[in-house]
């Protein structure tokens, strides 16, 4: 079992609303995301921190998710959060997990303090240019759930 930060982009798909609603249950909290790294590493049972994109202020984690489904070719689905611009990317067969939230936080785990912590700081998500999904090494896991449990809010 492993565990990943998947970075969502809110200027692509809106996250944020999705996570909200399914923290009040009007939402499903399974979705088919797209990935294009680690396809071969990521397996059933792998927890996954979804991170939300954007400049310092905002960046963070803001629920945490499970891999239902391995990555294989599957179609969009949930295509009430996507933006316009990017509908074929959203909207395309090409390979997904399945993914399901387990947890929404009440507010997000931000960057910020994840930089400020021993544990966290050399996160990939933190320093990488590129990228999509990042790994998670085992201490840093421990940390990420120490950190997350007080936020944590379990999806009716």
């Amino acid at each position: 079992m492993s565990a990943w930060i998947l970075e969502m982009r809110p200027k692509e798909w809106d996250v944020d609303k999705w996570v909200r609603a399914v923290g009040r249950g009007t939402a499903d909290a399974t979705i088919a995301w797209p990935i294009d790294e680690h396809a071969d590493d990521i397996a059933k049972g792998d927890r996954i921190y979804l991170w939300r994109a954007g400049d310092h202020k905002v960046e963070g984690i803001v629920a945490i998710a499970i891999v239902t489904g391995a990555v294989k070719d599957r179609e969009g689905d949930q295509p009430e959060y996507r933006k316009a611009a990017f509908e074929e990317e959203y909207a395309s067969t090409r390979p997904r997990v399945l993914l399901k939230i387990q947890t929404v936080l009440s507010k997000p785990l931000y960057r910020v303090k994840l930089e400020w912590t021993e544990e966290t700081k050399s996160l990939p998500v933190i320093n990488a240019t590129e990228g999509t999904i990042f790994p998670v090494g085992k201490a840093q896991e421990k940390a990420l759930e120490k950190l997350c449990d007080p936020l944590a809010q379990d999806v009716k």
